[in-house]
């Protein structure tokens, strides 16, 4: 076995001010049961629903679980001392209650806060100023993939085919809700899937069928949000959802596929009332659909900037047998039911080796960053 004070400290990351912070709290669950701890020492930080971080105390046969909760009391290291230059490091080692002493080599940062504030480039982008490794997608990829619209504008941009919608912003509703409503129900048609643009989980959203429906929809998702995507709701389509991993050199699991039961893949399909959807793993596809997907979705990863993990969710037309790009999460769930380490479960890798995986590439990505000249020095 590895000497204790050996092991890298994976710092995990979880809950946080989204509303998907129970969903992250049962990731963490899963990191943590399957975190090999011969080579890693996993260490807690919880952020609770007020961005508070609280350092968590969890013995060496810790048994996480199924919803890691957060205990709210401080035991931290003492920041360093007022005459020394304090720096987003410094500050990111007394959050996450971690002696000041501690190498950065010696940690990688695991960040499992799904959606706002964890998912969207702003946690990444203090992992990034700290100089630390982190598992998945850097400040930019994160940003622009938990935002649906921008991130449908880039990948058509790259030739990438994505489905019909229309977008507003909460000014736009104020002033032309009426003109909004008209535009979408002439241009897309009925029925519709009305989506905040910047959220997971399939929180806030809502499947139309007429212009009151559309409405009351578009209200409801700008509760969440301050920009709303309206898309075209396209019958009979298969929602192909594909696990991306690696840095430079992306790999691509065989695709899952979700069958809801009744409407579509909502927030209790996924985590509530497990007979709302059937989670086909994996998906049945011919050859060539499976390699189209597998293709695709490596495609839109390298579009996006996304590396360490990412699920891409395309929409499929068994008519045409097209795929049109849905979205991109870059921290996907980690719940023992979630495609993500399903997909992988399927190709062998356990959720064990998967951790691994994670963490290695966190590593090397770092080692890389790192390297890069900081100082200019004028020509040599």
């Amino acid at each position: 076995m590895t000497s204790h004070n050996k092991r890298i400290k994976v710092v995990i990351l979880y809950g946080g001010q989204s509303v998907e912070h129970e969903v992250s709290c049962r990731s963490a669950s899963f990191i943590f049961k399957h975190i090999d701890k011969q080579l890693y020492e996993p260490v807690g930080v919880g952020v609770d629903h007020q961005g508070h971080w609280w350092p968590q105390s969890f013995p060496e046969s810790f048994e996480p679980p199924r919803q890691l909760s957060i205990a709210k009391s401080v035991k931290r290291s003492e920041l360093s001392p007022g005459a020394q230059a304090l720096g987003p490091r410094e500050m990111l080692w007394y959050l996450c209650g971690l002696d000041q002493s501690i190498n950065a080599s010696e940690l990688v940062f695991f960040p499992i806060i799904h959606g706002t504030h964890g998912e969207d480039g702003r946690l990444q982008g203090l992992l990034e100023m700290a100089d630390v490794a982190f598992v998945g997608a850097d400040t930019l990829a994160s940003a622009v993939s938990m935002d649906k619209v921008f991130s449908k504008q880039l990948v058509a941009n790259c030739g990438i085919p994505v489905a019909p919608y229309q977008s507003f912003s909460s000014y736009d509703w104020e002033w032309n809700k009426d003109s909004i409503i008209k535009k979408a129900i002439d241009d897309l048609g009925l029925p519709l899937f009305v989506k905040p643009s910047s959220l997971g989980s399939s929180v806030g959203i809502s499947k139309v069928t007429s212009r009151s429906e559309l409405h009351n929809a578009c209200e409801q998702a700008l509760k969440f949000d301050d920009k709303v995507l309206i898309e075209q709701g396209m019958e009979g389509i298969r929602e192909i959802e594909c696990a991306v991993l690696g840095n430079y050199q992306l790999e691509c699991a065989y695709p899952g596929e979700i069958i809801p039961q009744g409407g579509f893949y909502s927030y209790d399909a996924k985590y509530v009332d497990d007979k709302a959807a059937i989670v086909q793993v994996p998906a049945e596809l011919s050859e060539k659909e499976a390699r189209g997907a597998k293709e695709m979705a490596i495609r839109t990863a390298s579009a996006l900037g996304i590396c360490g993990m990412a699920r891409i969710d395309f929409f499929l037309d068994p008519k045409s047998g097209n795929y049109l790009f849905n979205e991109a999460n870059t921290i996907p769930g980690f719940t023992e039911i979630s495609q993500y380490p399903r997909l992988w479960q399927n190709e062998g890798i356990d959720g064990r080796e998967l951790v691994q995986k994670l963490v290695r590439l966190a590593q090397e990505r770092a080692t890389k960053k790192q390297g890069l000249q900081r100082v200019y020095q004028g020509k040599t």
